[in-house]
This record gives C-alpha cells, structure tokens and sequence, in this order.
C-alpha cells in the first residue's frame, strides 16, 4: 500500500502544477483537469482507507473540508475552482488518525 500512496502524492504534485500555471495564466482551474482528478484521487484513497480500516476517518476528513470549502466559497474568499482544488488536495492525503477521539 505504499506504493499506493506514492501514486497518490505524484498525481498530487502533477495536478498541482497543472493547476498552477493555469490559474496564474488563465486566472480559472480548468474543469477537464480537476474533475477526473479528483475522481481518480477518491477511488485511490477509498481503496486505501478501506484496506487500512479508516473508512470512518477518510468520511470525517471529507465532511469536514467540506463544510469548510463551502464556507469559504459562499463568503466570497475564493472562487469554486479553488473549492474543488481543495477536495482534490485532501483526496490525495493519507488518512492518518490526527484525533484518537473518533477511533
């Protein structure tokens, strides 16, 4: 599962960069880059949490970037593409126990 999580973190950089020069040149995040990103990063990272036993965490983390993501969208901090490159992000992190409280 290691190599999981290294194709995982390379897809990250990749997009992350992609993103990158497309924002700065375009000022948007294209759809066609982050929408089957953040597809492929959710199947790896079910896959992951689901074989590691931390389904639970993996929904928590999604719940609550979320809740946060939309927030910051609706108050006009950012636009959606950065709310969606923000779910992309934390597709492709570790789901690590920060909190022993929800384990």
């Amino acid at each position: 599962m290691q190599m999981l999580n290294f194709v995982l973190i390379s897809i990250c950089f990749i997009i992350c960069f992609i993103c990158a020069i497309t924002d700065v040149k375009y000022g948007k995040i294209k759809n066609i880059v982050i929408f089957p990103s953040i597809l492929i990063a959710f199947s790896l990272n079910l896959i992951l949490s689901i074989y590691q036993g931390l389904t639970f965490i993996f929904l928590i983390n999604v719940l609550m970037m979320s809740i946060i993501s939309f927030i910051l969208y609706v108050f006009h901090f950012w636009g959606a593409g950065d709310s969606k490159f923000l779910f992309f992000i934390i597709f492709c992190l570790q789901n690590i126990p920060y909190i022993s409280f929800f384990c």
